[in-house]
């Protein structure tokens, strides 16, 4: 999944794993990126990211990205 963002100067991070729900949540991080307009925008990067990681999983599995572009949801 790194290889995505890794070009451009920027990393995907493990957060955590909740076995018990199945959830990982995933962080992008860019503070290394000069241009942020050269990453894989986030509608795209969260597909990209949801396919590869479900590709590697046995049984389904919740995926969450922090993406310090998107604004968290509200609630």
């Amino acid at each position: 999944m790194r290889l995505f963002v890794r070009a451009d100067g920027g990393d995907v991070e493990l957060v955590c794993f909740d076995p018990g729900t199945r959830t990982a949540e995933v962080r992008l991080n860019l503070d290394a990126v000069d241009c942020l307009d050269c990453i894989i925008p986030p509608p795209m990067l969260e597909n990209l990211l949801q396919d590869r990681w479900s590709a590697g999983q046995a049984s389904s599995t919740t995926l969450l990205i922090h993406d310090p572009r998107v604004e968290p949801a509200a609630g």
